[in-house]
């Protein structure tokens, strides 16, 4: 979500992912299921964007940066893909 351009996340995420999936396996963890990984992975970008939120807020643009201010914007669009909202509980 922050250090890949949007294109290049939507292109490789799924790819990575599994990588990252089949790693956890050989270096031992076995209890945790695709599925939770996944809902594991949800979970930590809203917290993320709580964090961004508290920072980006009050910050002014001048000092961020225009650019790297709509790049935030760009990242955040993974809270979509993903249908972050579903782990949110109702």
């Amino acid at each position: 979500m922050g250090n890949l351009k949007l294109a290049d996340r939507r292109s490789f995420e799924t790819q990575l992912l599994s990588i990252y999936y089949e790693g956890l396996a050989v270096g031992g963890v076995t209890d945790l299921s695709y599925k939770e990984l996944l809902t594991d992975i949800k979970l930590g970008m809203l917290m993320r964007l709580i964090v961004l939120a508290v920072v980006m807020v009050p910050a002014n643009l001048d000092h961020i940066g225009e650019d790297r201010f709509r790049g935030l914007g760009e990242r955040l669009e993974a809270l979509v893909d993903w249908n972050c909202e579903e782990v949110i509980p109702k």
